[in-house]
């Protein structure tokens, strides 16, 4: 049987809830690192609506992560990046996940 990662929604209710709370942050940019197929990355969009960045280095992952359902009025953007060479400026996002990853 394969793995289903937070099946129970656990991990992605308490990151949305991180990101819920930093609404003194006039956008909520969100980045998920290592973000696989992009189905945590989606939950955060959903659960607390804001811009949502999901880098792999992984093509596979990210065909998946590309080819999923999309969120009304939610931006997801998903790219080929390493989480230790961020190809992001400092302060770009408001809150960064680093989940599941290796």
């Amino acid at each position: 049987m394969p793995h289903k990662a937070d099946p129970e929604k656990t991990e992605s209710g308490h990151l949305a809830a991180v990101i819920q709370s930093s609404s003194p942050f006039p956008s909520r940019k969100v980045l998920d690192v290592g973000c696989g197929n992009g189905n945590l990355t989606r939950e955060f969009a959903e659960r607390s609506p804001c811009d949502v960045f999901g880098i792999d280095p992984g093509f596979g992952n990210l065909q998946q992560a590309r080819s999923g359902r999309t969120i009304a009025s939610v931006s997801i953007t998903f790219a080929a990046a390493m989480g230790e060479a961020l190809p992001f400026a400092d302060g770009t996002f408001d809150v960064a996940a680093l989940t599941s990853s290796l």
